[in-house]
């Protein structure tokens, strides 16, 4: 019996360590295996497309989104679409065939459809007013009037309570830990950008402001910033100091690992600053309600 008892809970152990062998496995392909992504673009003088592809987990799953057509991203785990919405079984009547249906009745027809509709709508119109007259309820103009009212006093008070408490959130952003939190999370999201940024660039750009002046300085910058660019021979920007004009194609691709979304987020998150900064607004929102 007790032979048995041990096999059993010895069975029931390594049942037990394989799936939690199997939830970290998938935990760690989560955060560590990458979402790779490319992006196409051209723009003539006419027309402009965009397409974006991403696929994780070898194309196991992928996200397509093209415009114009169809304007709708496409999303697919193996050849299943998920998210897809049913169409609609009820198809409305196009123009084209109302306007058909129309030639098709005689003049006496199209006066009698009309007097009867304009009928429908001044009986239904009377019916509302009298309703909205015996229940007490405002008109329908009113009831905007006083929306558009609320809204303006409502957004009024927020800049009034902005402006009385100036003062202190001059002070809270002035403080050394303020400047240091805000020192961290840029360089939080700085990190973020450079591990997201694509790894190849393709871009052939035809552009001009129509002064000769800021089409210098949109080149002189491109100047500036190219020896930081991984590759600069992929881009190439032809200037037109005569007219407006921005055409040509972009091509680029990379990949983003959600660890790194997750980490840096975390660490941000957990910052003690944050959380001094949270309780200061807190307590100093909650003194401001008690006054009033």
């Amino acid at each position: 019996m007790l032979a048995v008892t041990l096999k059993i809970l010895s069975i029931i152990g390594i049942v037990l360590l394989t799936l939690l062998v199997l939830v970290l496995f998938l935990l760690l392909l989560i955060l560590f295996f990458p979402v790779s992504y490319r992006l196409f673009g051209s723009k003539s003088e006419d027309e402009i497309h965009f397409l974006i592809h991403v696929k994780w987990l070898f194309g196991l799953f992928r996200v397509n989104f093209q415009y114009p057509k169809p304007g709708k991203p496409i999303v697919k785990l193996l050849c299943f679409p998920l998210f897809q919405k049913a169409d609609s079984k009820e198809k409305p009547t196009s123009a084209k065939t109302q306007e058909v249906s129309d030639r098709q009745k005689t003049p006496e027809d199209l006066v009698r459809t009309d007097a009867e509709g304009s009928k429908e709508k001044t009986s239904e119109t009377r019916e509302e007013e009298e309703a909205a007259s015996k229940s007490g309820e405002k008109p329908q103009l009113f009831q905007k009037y006083e929306k558009i009212k609320y809204t303006i006093c409502k957004l009024y008070d927020r800049i009034k309570y902005i402006w009385e408490n100036i003062h202190f959130y001059k002070e809270l952003l002035l403080e050394e830990d303020t400047k240091a939190l805000f020192s961290h999370a840029l360089s939080r999201l700085g990190k973020i950008l450079r591990r997201i940024k694509p790894k190849y660039i393709m871009a052939d750009i035809h552009f001009g402001t129509g002064e000769p002046d800021t089409t210098g300085y949109l080149l002189g910058v491109y100047g500036i910033l190219s020896p930081h660019i991984k590759k600069p021979g992929y881009v190439n920007l032809t200037p037109d100091f005569e007219q407006a004009v921005f055409e040509g194609r972009i091509k680029a691709k990379g990949s983003i690992r959600i660890f790194t979304l997750l980490g840096n987020a975390l660490l941000l998150l957990t910052d003690r600053r944050l959380r001094s900064l949270y309780h200061k607004l807190k307590k100093h929102s909650a003194a401001s309600k008690l006054q009033q």
